[in-house]
């Protein structure tokens, strides 16, 4: 039976792991951590640390996933660790292509209701 590894974290923000087989595998991920292995004179040219590396990259991600469709703009504006509205700027800086989605309805209509 094929099983996943899983990442966890408690409340305290402590780490465990977990072996799931398939079928259990009904818990929510609330993160998932992707670990990108590149060259370090690739990391050092595209940014001075790996934490800025890290926050670059999120965000690219995050306006490419967006500017396909294939996020909403409150799940790319949460994927890259900005507010909405520093998104939103983020976009119109690169002049990347914006939709409106069915969930960028629903995350404004939540907003509006104080849902969020």
């Amino acid at each position: 039976m094929d099983s996943s590894r899983l990442i966890c974290r408690r409340q305290d923000g402590a780490a465990f792991f977990e072996d799931l087989p398939e079928a259990r595998f009904q818990c929510m991920i609330l993160t998932m951590e992707v670990v990108l292995t590149i060259p370090e004179e690739l990391g050092r040219a595209l940014a001075p640390t790996p934490e800025v590396l890290r926050r670059r990259v999120s965000l690219d991600l995050a306006v490419s996933y967006y500017s396909q469709g294939q996020i909403s703009l409150g799940k790319a504006a949460e994927m890259s660790g900005l507010k909405r509205g520093e998104f939103e700027a983020v976009l119109a800086e690169r002049q990347a292509s914006r939709t409106y989605s069915r969930d960028d309805l629903a995350d404004d209509l939540a907003s509006v209701r104080g849902d969020k």
